[in-house]
């Protein structure tokens, strides 16, 4: 009798922690979630501020990668290799709002030669409709366009996404590919060139999940995919020898 009370206090015991760790793991992960936009806030202003004052020693003329937090995650100088200098403008979480109010001092200032722009999956995330996005787009191209006529801009394709991974993002499939499809038209009223990357990180209908950690953002694979991709596009990229990024 003495044993099956010992057994059942245990019993009791161990409810009591997995229910106070399961209940801690699910306030945490409130608070977390009701801070994000300010830490997402805190985040954007501290990369746009270190931007700034990267530009103060910058050189003209050179290449400029600009996005989201798929460009911020992407380790430029690992996968390739230039006569320019190639400089990252990727800031976690940005939308095409947060790429044209700092378009001027992050990237017009240094006057690139050649800008990749990869924006707009945030966008659709947050429920922005796709025409206000466009019209977001549009001020973007128009700003390069008429501080730097001679700059070449390269327009990528948002990219695919992986709902067995990531469950928030099978509504948004047909807004990709509608945008994508929006993207192809800007970049030709603008005298721009569309890179589709979308395609060839696709696994049937969705993001390849070999390419990715979290079925949004990328891994080294998904990385070296988009390289290969966009090397094929700009002459001023090489893609550096594969065996480095065993």
């Amino acid at each position: 009798m003495l044993k099956k009370l010992n057994v059942r206090k245990r019993v009791k015991h161990l409810l009591f922690v997995i229910g106070s760790i399961f209940g801690i793991l699910v306030f945490t992960g409130m608070i977390i979630w009701l801070a994000w936009p300010t830490i997402r806030d805190v985040h954007w202003n501290n990369k746009n501020k270190a931007f700034i004052e990267e530009n103060k020693t910058a050189e003209l003329n050179q290449i400029v990668f600009l996005g989201d937090s798929i460009t911020e995650g992407y380790s430029l100088n690992t996968f390739f290799s230039s006569d320019l200098i190639i400089y990252n403008r990727g800031i976690s979480g940005d939308t095409t709002d947060g790429v044209y109010d700092r378009l001027e001092s992050n990237v017009l200032e240094i006057e690139p030669s050649i800008i990749i722009l990869l924006i707009g999956i945030n966008d659709i995330h947050r429920g922005k409709s796709l025409t206000v996005i466009e019209d977001n787009y549009r001020d973007i191209l128009s700003s390069i366009k008429e501080s730097l006529p001679d700059c070449i801009v390269y327009i990528e394709s948002i990219y695919p996404t992986n709902s067995m991974i990531y469950s928030h993002f099978p509504e948004y499939w047909d807004e990709i590919l509608s945008f994508n499809e929006t993207l192809q038209t800007l970049a030709i009223e603008f005298n721009y060139e569309y890179i589709d990357v979308y395609s060839e990180l696709l696994d049937v209908l969705e993001l390849n999940r070999n390419y990715s950690f979290d079925g949004l953002h990328l891994n080294q694979e998904g990385y070296l995919i988009v390289s290969q991709v966009i090397t094929s596009k700009v002459e001023e990229l090489i893609l550096k020898n594969q065996e480095d990024f065993s």
